[in-house]
């Protein structure tokens, strides 16, 4: 077997058995409701928990759908997303873990194509979540936020 494609199978078994950090997401994982909204987000793991996927629901309406994952190659957890009724449609993500919490570094483009850059922090206050966000490049009249989650039962759960 020559050397180009010895490499390739060496560097997929090395990452398929390689340990991530997601586990430092793990006190996110569950399910939250925005306060005094109808917004729920859950937040579950997927594929052996290498992957955690988000979803923010307004009502009984998906609004925002993603994922969190280890990029073997960068060396950092990574996420994407998809939204409605926000100002970006599209992002990609950094995440940092940080003794704070998460800050998530998102670059986005908006529906008429405008590049956003969104400055986000969760962390986990006693029994709830809380995220802040600050933008560092376009959305306006929006500079800053605010938002308090608090734990709720899945639909599926009762």
């Amino acid at each position: 077997m020559d050397s180009n494609r010895i490499l390739p199978l060496l560097l997929t078994v090395f990452l398929a058995n390689a340990g991530t950090p997601l586990s430092s997401l793990e006190p996110y994982v569950g399910h939250w409701r925005l306060e005094d909204t109808d917004r729920v987000r859950h937040l579950r793991w997927g594929l052996e928990q290498r992957v955690l996927h988000v979803e923010t629901l307004a009502g009984d309406r998906l609004v925002s759908q993603g994922a969190f994952f280890w990029n073997p190659l960068k060396q950092q957890i990574e996420g994407r997303s998809v939204h409605t009724d926000a100002a970006m449609d599209f992002d990609a993500s950094a995440v940092l873990v940080t003794p704070d919490g998460l800050q998530i570094d998102r670059v986005g483009v908006s529906t008429i194509g405008e590049r956003l850059i969104l400055r986000e922090i969760w962390r986990i206050d006693a029994t709830e979540l809380v995220t802040e966000g600050r933008w560092l490049r376009g959305a306006g009249d929006n500079p800053a936020w605010r938002q308090t989650w608090r734990p709720t039962a899945h639909p599926d759960d009762g």
